[in-house]
């Protein structure tokens, strides 16, 4: 009885991972927002709810510790540094391409009406925003799968300030969401391991090749 049920267990799971997506809905009417589904639950990323201010407390103020960055490149060194930078870079890149494989785009909605000072400016902000629009459209669509898309620029003669309306809808599997997320932390994991190891490796082979530069000059 109790494998019958481990293994229905799974088998929900397993549906789970299959055939129900993450939805995201991102949007932006005067502010920025992210929101989170997945079956009933959802939760917003931004914008944020205000936190309750706290009561001023008489306590010494702790001290400030230095950025990670900063210290990440007086550890590493310029070479260093940038080695890392580029193994993150690399990191972020696979994780997008795994995640824009499987990435559904529904009910994609961006509406745009340019406005400026006068009718000669208005005219040429409206062609650099459909220019720029038609361009990042271009290559947004042609790497994802989407359902619907309505995208419309227009331009307002009779205002000075711009509008933006926009929202859509992306939507993964989570188990594609699951993946993408490992690879991400395994490569970041490995990627500080080897830092803490070898926290200064690379400054002293920076040191060295300059200190043998400025000798043989």
């Amino acid at each position: 009885m109790t494998a019958l049920h481990v293994f229905l267990g799974l088998t929900a799971f397993n549906t789970l991972l299959m055939f129900f997506p993450v939805t995201f809905r991102v949007s932006f009417r005067e502010q920025f927002g992210v929101q989170v589904r997945f079956l009933f639950f959802h939760y917003t990323i931004a914008p944020r709810p205000p936190k309750p201010e706290k009561k001023k407390e008489r306590e010494k103020k702790p001290e400030k510790k230095e950025p990670f960055l900063k210290r990440l490149f007086k550890q590493q060194g310029l070479f260093g540094f940038l080695s890392i930078f580029t193994e993150v870079a690399k990191i972020a890149a696979g994780t997008a391409k795994r995640l824009f494989r499987h990435l559904t785009v529904g009910d994609f909605l961006l509406d745009i009406a340019v406005a400026a000072d006068d009718a000669a400016q208005t005219a040429m902000q409206y062609a650099r925003v459909c220019a720029a629009v038609g361009t990042a459209a271009g290559l947004f669509f042609g790497a994802v799968r989407y359902r619907s898309r309505r995208i419309c620029i227009v331009p307002d003669f009779r205002s000075k300030k711009s509008r933006v309306l926009f929202q859509a809808d992306l939507k993964i599997r989570l188990m594609f969401l699951i993946s993408a997320a490992l690879y991400a932390a395994l490569r970041s994991f490995k990627l500080f391991k080897k830092i803490k190891n070898n926290p200064s490796s690379q400054n002293t082979q920076e040191k060295a090749v300059l200190s043998h530069g400025g000798s043989s000059n």
